[in-house]
């Protein structure tokens, strides 16, 4: 008697009121492939199925790392009907200069009287978007200055990316206080004023940081 399970979740098959019975939902993820370009933004669709024609309800998406299986990002679950989502995979996915990552998409239909399985599908993808380094070239030893204006080397030898952001910090070199930060600033400039009146007899770490045109950062 049909009236017995209700509620219950048998294999593939989820019993609702009525004597209704749904499959669960189903998920394509679209081929990534090898990206070498286009960042920083990652973009990943999917086709969403279902057989009795349930809407989509919530999503997710989870990128692990193939070399140890850690999670690079996890969006959380997302109520919505969208078959997209970016995000910035330059903040996200810059340990290595090329990695190979999955890409995992969870799916469900949500409505009034109950939740189906969830469904899930996975694709690989290869990200070449590069490996910048910076190397600060000046200051050394400063004796006495009201601003200091670094200058650096940007170099990526093993995708050729040219430099599009760079960012300066400096700190007491004793405490590790931030003094100054300039934010992410466009430009390919390896020279920059960092307006701060440095105090007689006192030690500061002054930190660059580069992003390449793929929003990848330099380590």
């Amino acid at each position: 008697m049909l009236g017995a399970v209700i509620g219950k979740k048998g294999p593939g098959l989820i019993p609702m009121a009525a004597g209704h019975i749904y499959d669960a939902a189903t998920v394509t993820v679209g081929t990534l492939g090898t990206i070498s370009a286009a960042g920083p933004n990652l973009t990943v669709d999917w086709t969403y199925g279902q057989a009795q024609s349930q809407p989509q309800g919530t999503y997710r998406i989870v990128v692990t790392l193939d070399s140890d299986s850690s999670v690079l990002y996890d969006s959380g679950w997302i109520d919505g009907t969208d078959t997209e989502h970016t995000f910035d995979a330059g903040e996200n996915l810059n340990s290595e200069a090329d990695m190979t990552v999955t890409v995992q998409v969870l799916v469900d239909s949500q409505y009034a009287e109950a939740s189906l399985d969830e469904g899930e599908d996975t694709e690989g993808v290869f990200l070449q978007w590069g490996s910048p380094q910076c190397t600060i070239t000046a200051p050394g030893s400063i004796v006495d200055a009201t601003e200091i204006t670094p200058t650096w080397t940007y170099s990526e030898t093993v995708r050729s990316t040219a430099q599009a952001y760079y960012r300066m910090w400096l700190y007491y070199a004793d405490s590790g206080v931030l003094l100054y930060d300039t934010g992410w600033v466009a430009g390919s400039a390896t020279s920059a004023v960092l307006p701060y009146a440095l105090i007689d007899q006192s030690r500061y770490v002054l930190k660059v940081q580069l992003k390449n045109t793929n929003g990848v950062e330099s380590s």
